[in-house]
């Protein structure tokens, strides 16, 4: 009878007792022996089990435990890696964030604080639209190199731009070519939750990722 075999059988009512409920389905290194030795101990003397399938046993078992040897040290990095990202997400709360969002709001008397990701360099520009998605101002930034870009923007007094929710693009131009990059918007983090089990960051009364987050100042 194979290893699995045993391990069925170990489970019927009459033997049920040999494995306690709360591991039926987890046999450890003990109750592998036990089911072993039973096997030996009950094997026809004139046809007794193969030497080799009782080897190809053990080491099916072993692979088995080293595997959840892994998996457990894999959970308890996974664990401990997951409790320093959320202590130190606390002290983000209050701190200024950049983050990868084309959604911002203008105040009264304080620039809006954007920004852009470039994988590589070139011309930049950026274009600000309105809640209702009409342009309102066309940023020429120049000549920028690869990385995080920051400028400001504190409306636009021809088109009249008013304190409220904007909407922004930004963009390489080369020549009549233009290619879209990851648009950034600066903002405190007002405060830090745990809601969802992992750390999100409330910015312009909205939560975001840890993964969204490009830089803390």
């Amino acid at each position: 009878m194979s290893y699995i075999a045993q391990l069925r059988a170990a489970t019927t009512p009459q033997n049920s007792a040999l494995i306690p409920d709360s591991r039926r389905t987890k046999p450890d290194q003990q109750q592998f022996l036990q089911l072993l030795t039973t096997q030996l101990a009950n094997q026809d003397p004139m046809n007794p089990q193969d030497s080799q399938a009782f080897v190809e046993q053990l080491a099916t078992f072993s692979s088995l435990e080293q595997l959840e040897n892994i998996k457990n040290g894999l959970d308890e990095l996974a664990m401990a890696q997951a409790s320093v990202v959320s202590a130190t997400a606390v002290d983000f709360a209050g701190r200024t964030a950049t983050i990868a969002e084309n959604n911002f709001v203008l105040e009264e008397d304080s620039p809006a604080k954007l920004g852009a990701y470039l994988s590589e360099g070139g011309i930049l520009r950026a274009t600000i639209k309105d809640s209702t998605g009409n342009i309102v101002d066309t940023v020429e930034l120049g000549s920028q190199k690869a990385g995080i870009v920051h400028f400001d923007w504190a409306g636009n007094p021809e088109t009249g731009s008013e304190p409220g929710n904007y909407k922004f693009e930004v963009e390489l131009v080369d020549g009549e070519n233009t290619t879209p990059v990851t648009s950034l918007v600066r903002a405190p983090v007002d405060s830090v939750t745990f809601d969802k089990g992992f750390a999100e960051l409330r910015i312009l009364g909205r939560l975001f990722g840890l993964g969204k987050v490009l830089e803390i100042g």
